[in-house]
Parts: structure tokens; C-alpha cells; sequence
């Protein structure tokens, strides 16, 4: 998760009326406080009050009560009246991988009733699913990845996607046509760009070497390419 709102937490404590009294969030613990209660973590009182958490620093753990607050996530207090001291937040994660699920559902389904689709006679597309959901777990929106990144993304699928090497030309040819839409469809600023890179004829070949090497990454510990994507 990010928080949507970045302005330095320093700057809305001085701000408001009643600095002391405003309003935090553990990224830790998950619970709520203010800012009277933050311990001293022997430089500055930015640490979490609670004595199983106690986390450390502004706007690296703790946070404004609601800078991570989602439209239409439910759960979340509304208000401020409704903060009580230990009082946890709800799952953000669960709630944003069901956000990023129906995301990829709506894409799929628009991608199915396209002409693009329909000319190959495509009643799934699984592989699109997996790159899609892939991209989202490096924090890249589909819309916004460009070919650079969906390169990169290809070249650790075999990591983080249970194919095989003989599955490359599908995988190409699937995301090729998806690409395509998405930039007709769907308006993907890079959409051509990587439909383009798709295109190439030697990606499958590239595409089946590192599934291989990925996937026996995977199995060896030992492998530098594991501690690479594992890293990410």
C-alpha cells in the first residue's frame, strides 16, 4: 500500500489548530493515536506508543489517520469523532487485492467483447490475467506500464507465474493482442508501444529461455536470480 496523501506529516501537525491532538496511524500495528502520545525514540517522539509495536518515524511508519484511507474502502472511520485511542483499521491489504482483482476482471471482460478478440475466437485470456496481476504486485497500475517495464515483467514471468517454457508463443501472442486493444480501447498511453515490443520475433525464443531460468531459480535457492526477484 501507498499513502494518497504525501505532503511531509510535519507540515499538517504544525498546521492544525491543536497540534497535539492531531490524529495517527500505526502502518505497523494498524492503530490509531495522536500525536500527544508518541514515545521518544531517543532522537525525536516519533515512535508508536503501543509497547508490541513501537514502531519508528514520520512518514516512514506512522502517518495522518487517514493518508491511507481509500475511496470506498470500507471499515475506515469517516471522521476523526470517530477515533477512539487503540483503535485498529481494517484490512487494507485484503481490500486493496480485491480492488486490483475486480480492476483486472473489468479489463478482461472488456478485452473478451473486443473485435481483437473476437477475430482470434478467444474466450479467455488467462496468461493476460497473470501479467496484469503481476504487474499490480510491483505497484505498476496495467494502464500506466510502458515496454520497458513489461519487458522486465516478462523476464521474471517464470518467478511469479506458474508456466512453462513451451507456453511462451501463447503467452506473446495473447498479450500482443491484449496490448493492442488496450491501446485502441481502452486508451493505454503505451499500449502501442508495447504491442510493438510484442511483436518482435524473437521474444518467444527470449520468452522460453527465461521461464526456464526463472523457474529453476525458483527451485534453487541458492540461484542469484531468486535473490533478485524475491528483492523487488
Amino acid at each position: 500500500m501507498q499513502p494518497l496523501c504525501r505532503e511531509p506529516l510535519d507540515n499538517v501537525i504544525a498546521r492544525a489548530p491543536h497540534p497535539r491532538e492531531t490524529w495517527l496511524w500505526c502502518l505497523h500495528c494498524e492503530r490509531f493515536f495522536q500525536v500527544k502520545h508518541l514515545s521518544f525514540d531517543g532522537w525525536r517522539f516519533e515512535r508508536c506508543p503501543f509497547d508490541d509495536c513501537r514502531a519508528v518515524g514520520l512518514d516512514f511508519d506512522i502517518f495522518l489517520w487517514n493518508d491511507f484511507r481509500a475511496p470506498g474502502a470500507g471499515g475506515w472511520p469517516a471522521s476523526e469523532a470517530e477515533l477512539q485511542f487503540g483503535m485498529r483499521s481494517p484490512d487494507m491489504t485484503a481490500w486493496s487485492e480485491e480492488q486490483q482483482r475486480r480492476e483486472r476482471a473489468a479489463l478482461l471482460t472488456a478485452f473478451l467483447a473486443s473485435e481483437e478478440a473476437a477475430t482470434l475466437g478467444m474466450t479467455r485470456a488467462p496468461w493476460t490475467d497473470a501479467v496484469l496481476a503481476t504487474l499490480q504486485g510491483f505497484g505498476m497500475p496495467p494502464a500506466q506500464a510502458d515496454a520497458a517495464f513489461l519487458g522486465e515483467t516478462l523476464a521474471d514471468l517464470g518467478f511469479w507465474v506458474d508456466c512453462e517454457p513451451g507456453d511462451a508463443p501463447a503467452i506473446v501472442r495473447e498479450l500482443r493482442v491484449f496490448f493492442r486493444f488496450a491501446a485502441r480501447g481502452l486508451g493505454f498511453e503505451h499500449g502501442r508501444a508495447c504491442a510493438a515490443s510484442l511483436a518482435d520475433r524473437d521474444l518467444p525464443r527470449r520468452l522460453r529461455r527465461w521461464i526456464r531460468a526463472e523457474r529453476d531459480a525458483r527451485e534453487d535457492p541458492a540461484e542469484p536470480r531468486l535473490r533478485r526477484a524475491v528483492s523487488r
